[in-house]
């Protein structure tokens, strides 16, 4: 809006700026947001279908999740669910696109356009590596983790596909490493504990086993977490109909779901 002339750049009420170049909404500035260093994906493959495309490469950038929720028009509370205190990890479905926070990995997932954060530098460069090699190499690049289709079926992903399946993977990767450095250091002091020289020194190493402990049980809370957060979305029919983003963005029914078999019925094993 119009400055109201005093030198300070407030806005006069109604506008959508100031001088200070703070976004005004209803006369009211917001504080001002936490920005997050981001990688943003767009897929090339003309949509085809074919999530692959012609050498699909991150996009450095900076996000905001009230710019996300402009960009997508979503509430602010679909950007908060992710953030939620006490949720390792949360899935959310929403009119075209998908939100996830899975251990540290944050996306927003569109047809044909992605945006990962992650929760240190060094693992948004890992993150973005492990989601271009995904979508370039059409789901074979999952770093040796047991996650995603194979062979033809794999081909057949589409790019927002491609993009969760890479984001899965990531967060699963990041739980395996930090249980394996965790084994590593309690092997390491059951080890000494054999050969200790002293009472003094066994409890030492005693001693140091609890934070250990305590690591073992946020892992382990990590893997529950996650698994409740992917099931609660298969076993919803309504958010599988909406994360068929690609059919919907082309204007197509998403396919009917396969009813389940009888003999599966009654719960998950």
């Amino acid at each position: 809006g119009n400055g109201n002339g005093n030198g300070n750049g407030n806005g006069n009420g109604n506008g959508n700026g100031n001088g200070n170049g703070v976004e005004v909404i209803d006369g009211i500035a917001p504080v001002m947001e936490r920005r997050f260093s981001a990688y943003n994906f767009k897929d090339t493959s003309g949509g085809d279908g074919d999530g692959g495309g012609d050498d699909v490469r991150g996009e450095r950038c900076t996000v905001s999740k009230s710019e996300v929720a402009r960009a997508l028009r979503l509430p602010m509370r679909d950007l908060r669910l992710i953030d939620a205190q006490g949720r390792l990890a949360a899935i959310a479905a929403r009119p075209g696109a998908i939100i996830l926070s899975l251990y540290g990995v944050k996306a927003v997932v569109q047809a044909g356009e992605a945006t990962v954060v992650a929760a240190s530098e060094a693992d948004l460069e890992a993150l973005c590596a492990r989601v271009e090699s995904h979508v370039n190499l059409g789901g074979h690049g999952n770093g040796g983790v047991g996650i995603g289709l194979r062979g033809g079926e794999s081909d057949r992903l589409s790019f927002h596909q491609r993009v969760l399946e890479a984001c899965i993977q990531h967060a699963v990767c990041a739980v395996r490493n930090g249980l394996a450095g965790l084994a590593n250091e309690i092997s390491l002091i059951l080890t000494a504990l054999r050969t200790v020289p002293s009472q003094s020194a066994l409890a030492m190493h005693l001693e140091a086993l609890l934070p250990l402990k305590n690591q073992l049980d946020h892992f382990i809370a990590v893997a529950h977490e996650l698994v409740r957060a992917i099931l609660e979305v298969l076993d919803s029919d309504e958010d599988l109909d909406a994360m068929q983003l690609a059919q919907l963005a082309a204007g197509v029914a998403p396919a009917p779901l396969a009813p389940e078999p009888p003999a599966s019925r009654g719960g998950r094993r």
